[in-house]
């Protein structure tokens, strides 16, 4: 029988809509939209912003922040975009469509640009949740070896791949294993408590150039910096630079892996594909780059790790294709909600300190794990 817990969680999933601790902000002229972000405690949220490709759209995003166009400039893809000239004929300016916002320029003194400010960071976290390039969450328990990232064409073909390992926690799964290749190097970074959580090009990472009481660099990836700090407490963080306040984040909590984008840019991911989805769009593509996958379960296995790809782990673990990645069924999920021994009350108040736009996913994680602790994974 299932227990009044899972109901209960039922019912707050239902009510509760994914808050966003986010809004729409007008810089002052000339400044980026980092900067005016920053200036909140906050990030820039590419993915909203990109979605801004047309005057309607433009115009409706200015008049939420009280100022309405005079006019509208043709789209632009250039730093700082979309903006407002504050002159008669040519105000506001939407952005080319398929283009990406740069949030750390603005190309002329006298632009104001519109900046959306809060959580996006596209990528991977906790049970494990996804959080495609336009902002879709969706989540995927699979058990196997998962392309996150494809992309042939990083920096005019020295290619860039991210592969995921996902271990089996009684019904559940999550995220162990994150390795990055770009060109020849490869980054490989395991959750738990062992001492040296991390490899390059299949060496275990050298403990002799990490201080934990700052931030230290601890390989380059085909020139790109890799820099490592210890956060707090069970928490250790990778972070490879990509240049102009881009990065991709590579996080462990306990034996949780997290992977975000930070600031990602047309330029490096365009032509990516993978459980990210398509770039802006988040369309979950299949290999053929064409058919859209609306059923996420067949979306996951989908993007398992061939044959023919690349073997990025320095161990190989669980199933490997072609055996299919293994999925809970629905039953085996309510199964476990029902044995939760943790309240949806008691999940919330231990979820207080994060994020709004989190908030849902910390406290189905809590409940899922049975685990009072996992809120420290956010």
């Amino acid at each position: 029988m299932v227990s009044s817990t899972f109901f209960s969680f039922v019912a707050f999933v239902a009510i509760h809509s994914s808050f966003v601790d986010a809004d729409w902000v007008m810089g002052d002229n000339g400044k980026t939209c980092n900067q005016v972000c920053g200036d909140l405690d906050q990030e820039c949220n590419v993915g909203e912003m990109n979605k801004l490709t047309s005057n309607d759209k433009v115009g409706a995003a200015f008049e939420s922040v009280g100022y309405t166009c005079k006019s509208f400039h043709p789209p632009r893809d250039y730093s700082g975009t979309p903006f407002s000239t504050g002159r008669s004929n040519d105000d506001c300016a939407p952005l080319l469509p398929n283009k990406s916002v740069d949030c750390s320029g603005n190309s002329y003194g006298w632009h104001a640009s519109l900046c959306f400010c809060g959580m996006n960071q596209p990528g991977v976290q906790g049970d494990p949740h996804f959080k495609t390039w336009s902002g879709e969450m969706y989540d995927f328990h699979g058990v196997c070896d998962l392309v996150l990232l494809q992309n042939n064409e990083f920096e005019k073909g020295i290619k860039m791949d991210i592969h995921l390992r996902t271990k089996k926690m009684r019904s559940w799964s999550f995220v162990s294993v994150a390795a990055i290749r770009i060109g020849e190097d490869i980054l490989e970074v395991v959750g738990g408590a062992i001492e040296n959580n991390f490899w390059i090009n299949g060496i275990a990472g050298n403990k002799e150039v990490v201080n934990k009481n700052e931030v230290s660099m601890v390989a380059t990836l085909s020139g790109y910096p890799v820099f490592f700090s210890e956060t707090k407490k069970e928490q250790r963080q990778f972070v490879i630079d990509l240049g102009e306040e881009e990065a991709i984040v590579v996080a462990t909590w306990k034996s949780f892996v997290r992977i975000q984008f930070k600031n990602a840019k047309g330029k490096h991911f365009e032509h990516s594909l993978g459980l990210m989805g398509s770039f802006l769009e988040g369309a979950k593509l299949a290999r053929d780059n064409i058919t859209v996958m609306e059923d996420v379960n067949k979306f996951g296995k989908e993007w398992q790790v061939r044959e023919s790809e690349p073997n990025l782990f320095h161990l190989t673990d669980g199933p490997q294709y072609p055996m299919e990645c293994e999925v809970p069924s629905g039953l085996e999920l309510r199964r476990r909600l029902g044995e939760a021994g943790v309240t949806v009350l008691e999940a919330q108040n231990l979820c207080a300190d994060v994020s709004k736009e989190l908030i849902d996913l910390c406290v189905f994680d809590i409940i899922a794990t049975n685990d009072r602790n996992t809120a420290g994974a956010y």
